[in-house]
């Protein structure tokens, strides 16, 4: 007696559209259960294949319709937080969508993401336009953000996917409405402040604020510039900025410095011992350093025997 023998499925392969040739009808095994696509003959027949299988695998290769009804508020939250913290790496902080959430895991954290509607979006944003704290921009602005979060728990098929476009449905509020304050207009800071401010902060400090007024470089430009990236082969000396607030979306950053931004850049460029080409210009260490010498030059009162064993331990690692 011969056993007949199946050939197995090879493992990772994707479910095809076969043919029943009695019927001449499409279908196709997911999970060891078939699916019928419909006729041979029928154009839409592969389309309808290919939308199902396409869904299949966005599921994880699981058959099951996702059920909307099984997660909080709070667990959306938690799932689109920890979306936010891979996107943008370790470090990843948002002081405006960690407020809007706050208010929306208060409000309704224990209810299923599902049942979220616009009034209850509307609620959420009348409990930040009657805390007082927030002006009418920065309520629109952290609405947006709820909207955000269900917005990608439908991208992930947690909640319906009619939630997001139902939320759209609620407006940005205009002014004055429902007793918002206006926030308060800001303009830039008269230069004859800037100048007085600077003979209250320590130099490293000052050059750092005069470099960001002679340039307009944001202050994450100016603090991670390294020797490396100024060329100073012309009147004008440039810089190419490698990482900054656009670099993700491929634009590039360059720094233009004039004279006076040259007179302020060049005694830390030069100092001695030179900063390491790869290394910030403006070191927060060193200026500890220098402001902590300083103070023990202008001291007046002896120093205690710990003081002095401090500054033998530490006199062979100088700041540079």
């Amino acid at each position: 007696m011969t056993r007949k023998t199946t050939r197995k499925k090879p493992a990772g392969r994707l479910p095809a559209l076969r043919i029943h040739k009695q019927s001449g009808r499409c279908y196709g095994t997911f999970n060891g259960a078939t699916r019928w696509f419909g006729h041979k003959d029928d154009p839409t027949t592969r389309e309808r294949f290919d939308t199902f299988l396409a869904a299949w695998l966005a599921r994880g290769r699981k058959l099951e319709e996702p059920k909307h009804d099984g997660i909080t508020v709070r667990q959306l939250v938690a799932r689109y937080l920890r979306h936010m913290e891979a996107k943008h790496g370790d470090g990843w902080t948002d002081g405006r969508l960690s407020g809007a959430l706050d208010v929306l895991e208060r409000l309704f954290g224990t209810e299923p993401a599902a049942d979220f509607s616009p009034l209850r979006l509307k609620a959420c944003r009348q409990a930040m336009v009657t805390s007082g704290n927030l002006c009418r921009s920065e309520v629109n602005a952290r609405t947006q953000a709820i909207r955000r979060c269900f917005r990608f728990g439908c991208s992930e098929e947690l909640v319906p996917t009619h939630l997001p476009a139902a939320l759209a449905s609620v407006e940005s509020l205009s002014r004055g409405e429902f007793g918002v304050r206006e926030g308060t207009p800001r303009g830039p800071v008269p230069e004859a402040d800037v100048f007085e401010t600077l003979r209250y902060l320590h130099p490293m400090a000052a050059a750092i604020v005069e470099l960001l007024w002679w340039t307009g470089a944001r202050p994450s430009e100016v603090l991670n510039l390294c020797p490396r990236d100024v060329d100073r082969s012309g009147a004008v000396w440039g810089a190419t900025i490698r990482e900054h607030k656009n670099s993700k979306r491929g634009k590039t950053r360059e720094l233009d410095f004039g004279p006076n931004a040259q007179r302020v850049l060049q005694p830390y460029l030069d100092r001695v011992p030179r900063p390491a080409p790869d290394k910030p210009i403006f070191n927060p260490e060193r200026a500890m350093a220098e402001h902590r010498a300083e103070r023990r030059a202008k001291r007046e009162t002896p120093l205690y025997p710990s003081h002095v064993s401090t500054i033998t331990e530490t006199r062979g690692n100088p700041i540079i």
